[in-house]
């Protein structure tokens, strides 16, 4: 809102002259870029941490400790896979999973 005062030719304010907006619409609007800002901002956070991940697989895969490292770690998986309780709907398939890596060498 906004307002200004009228004057006659004497000077002496004989109304007030004002403007309302309603922007109930614009705040919406800003609330709705503000929420595909973070979307974005956690979007290229995500694909910043998988690349990550894959550079840092890729560098340990190809350097020996690496290989000993992923074959240490899957072997911890496949032992805690085995203490999940059978009945588990995850159990299945976290089991073939980690039984291909462990069993494959």
């Amino acid at each position: 809102m906004s307002a200004a005062p009228v004057r006659g030719p004497d000077g002496v304010i004989i109304a007030a002259a004002g403007v309302v907006e309603d922007i109930t619409g614009l705040r919406a609007q800003e609330a709705e870029q503000q929420r595909l800002r973070e979307e974005e901002r956690l979007a290229k956070a995500a694909a910043k941490a998988q690349a990550d991940f894959i550079a840092n697989m890729n560098h340990e895969l190809r350097t020996p400790g690496g290989v000993f490292a992923f074959e240490g770690m899957s072997s911890v998986a496949w032992l805690s896979v085995k203490s999940i309780p059978a009945y588990s709907p995850r159990n299945t398939r976290a089991l073939r999973a980690t039984d291909a890596v462990h069993l494959s060498g």
